[in-house]
């Protein structure tokens, strides 16, 4: 580690210089230190201007491994932040990361605020728009705004399975007054 350290220095952002050092902290058992060098590293590719810099920061690669980390200390608060930058940019980009919106959808559904529930409705939304027949997008799209705006869902219906219309038209404004035991109430078993 000695030796690889002072690299460091004279090319802070060299990727695989990054990663080996990382691997490094996790042998010996210290995550702290790799999410430090990891964030660092993401500041410093944020404040650059070029295009490809911005790539490497938002690398899905790169994000699974920072949330991997993450999760590894426990600290679950910077992960839908992370995702929400990552999904951000890749939704601007003409051939998005498809997995890391998937990802990003998903942990924005984990949140009660409603603005994060929106943010998961565009992110399945735009999702939507790249495969109609993506399960997984219209589940997210549909649970993100079931709990806040059930009219949303039933005005675009049309592209929904009809098993789901139906389920929709029956729902009633708040979920929480569903019966228990209809046949339209989802169960998780």
């Amino acid at each position: 580690m000695k030796s690889i350290l002072p690299l460091l220095e004279k090319r802070p952002n060299e990727v695989g210089l990054i990663l080996v050092i990382v691997q490094l902290y996790l042998l010996t058992n210290n995550p702290g230190p790799a999410i430090a060098l990891l964030e660092a590293f993401f500041k410093r590719l944020e404040e650059s201007t070029t295009p490809a810099d911005q790539d490497v920061r938002f690398a899905p690669g790169l994000i699974a491994l920072v949330i991997s980390l993450y999760r590894l200390s426990g600290r679950t608060s910077p992960i839908k932040t992370e995702l929400g930058k990552a999904a951000s940019y890749w939704r601007k980009k003409s051939k998005p990361s498809l997995s890391l919106l998937r990802a990003a959808g998903t942990s924005l559904l984990e949140s009660s605020n409603p603005e994060d529930l929106s943010a998961a409705g565009e992110i399945f939304s735009s999702l939507r728009t790249q495969d109609t027949n993506d399960r997984t997008a219209i589940a997210g799209y549909v649970a993100s705004y079931a709990t806040t705006t059930s009219q949303k869902c039933l005005l675009t219906s049309i592209s929904l399975p009809q098993c789901l219309v139906s389920y929709l038209a029956l729902m009633p404004q708040h979920s929480k007054r569903l019966d228990p035991y209809s046949p339209y109430t989802i169960r998780s078993y």
